[in-house]
C-alpha cells in the first residue's frame, strides 16, 4: 500500500509536468504554428492554384505601393503545405542544378526551383503579378522584412521565419513572394535607395534575417544592402532559428531518467530503509544542473542533465515511501510539499535540456551566417554587376560602410542587432555572445 501511494503521488507530478510543458510547446510561437498549420490543412480547402482568379497584374502593381506587396504568417504554412503536395505529385521536380530529395521534408526545394517550377507559372495564369498580390490584391501593411538568400529550400526558410515570427507582427515582406516574377522589375532596381526592397523595408518594424545551409546571405550584395538600410534606420534586426529537432525526444529521455531513478529511490527506501541520503541527492541534482549549464550544449552536459533527473527521482523515490510511513494527516500535508518540490525540480530538468537544444540551434544558426561571410561588405557578389556596382557606390557615399560591417557582426554574435547592442558594441564592451537570446 505504501508503494502504491508513493507511485501514485510521483505519477501525479509526471503527469502535471507533462500537461504543463505540452501547454507551454502550443502557446509557444512554433507550437501554435503547427498546431494550427496541421489543423488548417485538414480542415480548410486551399485556393485552386491550377486555375486562379485572372486579374491585371501590370495595373494592380502600380495602384499596390512596395510596401504593402506582402504575405502573412497563414500564407506560408499555406504555401508549405502546397509545394509539399505539388513535390508528392511531381509538378515540382529536381533539377541539375537544384538536387533535392523527393523524400526531405526539412530543406526542399531552393527558391530558385519553387519560383521556376511554381510561382511564375501560378501568377502567369493569375494576370503576372506577384504571389503576394495574388492572395492580397489590396496589399498587406508590413511589418516584417525578411532578408534571405535564394540558395535555401522553401521548407527550411518557411520553418524558420514561422518560428521565429516577432511577436505583434502581422504581415511580411518577402522578395520571392512580394515582387512580381514574370514582369520586368529592372527599371524598379536600378537605383537602390529607391527600390521595392528599401521602400518595404523603411516601413516594417522588424528585420528578419535567415540563414541557411548553403552559405551566408551576407555573400550577396543585395542582402547587404538591406543590412546598410536597417542599420541607417536604426531597424531591430533578428536571426531566424529552425525549430529544435528531436525536441520531443529529448525531454522524453530526460523524464525517463528521472522515472527511473524514482523506481529506485522507492526500492531502496522501501528494502532497506535510510539506506540514501535525501539531503545528498538534493545536492547532486543542483551541482548536476548547474555543471550543465556552465560546460558547452554538448553530448557531457546532456549527460548531467540525466544524472540530475536521475538523483531527483531516487530522492523523490525515497521521500515518496517515508512519508508514506507516516500517519495518513501527516501524508497530507507532505504530498502538497512532496508535488510543489517534484514539479520544481522536473521543470529544472526539463528545461535544462531544452535550453541546452536550443543554445546547440541558436550556434547552428549563426555558423550558417558567417560561412562564406569574409566581414567585408565590398566582398558581396551579385548575380548583376550592374547591382553591385550601384550599392557600393552607395555605401562609399555613406560614410558608414564600418559601421554597417560591425552592426553585422553584432547580430552573428548576439542574434540580434538593435540600437543599444550596436552602441554597447562600439564602446568597447566586447563580442556580447548570444545575448539576443538571454
Amino acid at each position: 500500500a505504501i508503494l502504491a501511494q508513493a507511485i501514485l503521488a510521483q505519477a501525479q507530478i509526471f503527469a502535471q509536468v507533462a500537461h504543463c510543458f505540452a501547454l507551454s510547446l502550443i502557446s509557444s510561437k512554433a507550437g501554435m504554428a503547427y498546431f494550427l498549420a496541421a489543423y488548417a490543412n485538414k480542415c480548410r480547402a486551399f485556393p485552386d492554384f491550377e486555375v486562379p482568379a485572372v486579374r491585371d497584374g501590370i495595373q494592380i502593381h502600380r495602384a499596390v505601393p512596395p510596401e504593402r506587396w506582402c504575405v502573412s504568417v497563414a500564407d506560408l504554412r499555406q504555401l508549405r503545405h502546397v509545394v509539399r503536395s505539388y513535390v508528392a505529385r511531381g509538378k515540382i521536380v529536381p533539377t541539375d542544378r537544384d538536387p533535392f530529395s523527393l523524400n526531405d521534408n526539412v530543406i526542399g526545394p531552393c527558391i530558385h526551383t519553387l519560383v521556376h517550377q511554381f510561382i511564375k507559372p501560378v501568377t502567369e495564369k493569375a494576370g503576372k503579378m506577384s504571389w503576394a498580390l495574388m492572395l492580397h490584391p489590396d496589399g498587406l501593411e508590413c511589418h516584417v522584412f525578411v532578408t534571405h538568400g535564394w540558395a535555401e529550400g522553401i521548407y527550411e526558410f518557411i520553418d524558420k521565419v514561422v518560428n521565429s515570427w516577432p511577436r505583434g507582427a502581422r504581415h511580411a515582406f518577402c522578395c520571392m513572394l512580394s515582387n512580381p516574377q514574370n514582369l520586368d522589375i529592372s527599371g524598379l532596381i536600378c537605383s537602390p535607395r529607391d527600390s521595392p526592397f528599401a521602400k518595404a523595408l523603411s516601413a516594417s518594424t522588424y528585420m528578419l534575417v535567415v540563414p541557411n545551409h548553403r552559405g551566408s546571405i551576407y555573400s550577396r550584395v543585395w542582402c547587404t544592402y538591406e543590412a546598410f538600410i536597417a542599420y541607417s534606420e536604426s531597424k531591430e534586426i533578428f536571426t531566424s532559428c529552425a525549430p529544435v529537432p528531436g525536441l520531443m525526444f529529448a525531454v522524453a529521455a530526460a523524464l525517463l531518467f528521472t522515472a527511473a531513478g524514482f523506481c529506485v529511490g522507492v526500492i531502496c527506501e522501501t528494502v532497506g530503509g535510510h539506506g540514501l541520503s535525501g539531503v545528498g541527492l538534493h545536492w547532486s541534482t543542483l551541482a548536476s544542473l548547474a555543471l550543465a549549464g556552465l560546460l558547452p550544449p554538448l553530448s557531457a552536459s546532456r549527460t548531467l542533465i540525466w544524472i540530475a533527473g536521475c538523483c531527483q527521482g531516487t530522492n523523490m523515490g525515497i521521500v515518496c515511501v517515508a512519508l508514506g510511513r507516516t500517519t495518513w494527516a501527516g501524508w497530507d500535508g507532505g504530498r502538497a510539499a512532496l508535488k510543489l518540490e517534484g514539479f520544481t525540480y522536473l521543470a529544472l530538468v526539463v528545461l535544462s535540456e531544452i535550453d541546452r537544444l536550443k543554445r546547440l540551434q541558436i550556434r547552428a544558426e549563426s555558423a550558417q551566417l558567417c560561412k562564406g561571410y569574409t566581414g567585408r561588405l565590398r566582398d558581396a557578389e551579385s548575380s548583376v554587376q550592374a547591382d553591385k556596382t550601384a550599392i557600393l557606390e552607395e555605401l562609399q557615399a555613406s560614410g558608414v560602410e564600418k559601421q554597417v560591417e560591425q552592426s553585422i557582426r553584432v547580430l552573428l554574435d548576439s542574434g540580434m542587432s538593435t540600437h543599444t547592442l550596436r552602441t554597447a558594441s562600439a564602446r568597447g564592451v566586447g563580442r556580447l555572445r548570444e545575448a539576443g537570446h538571454v
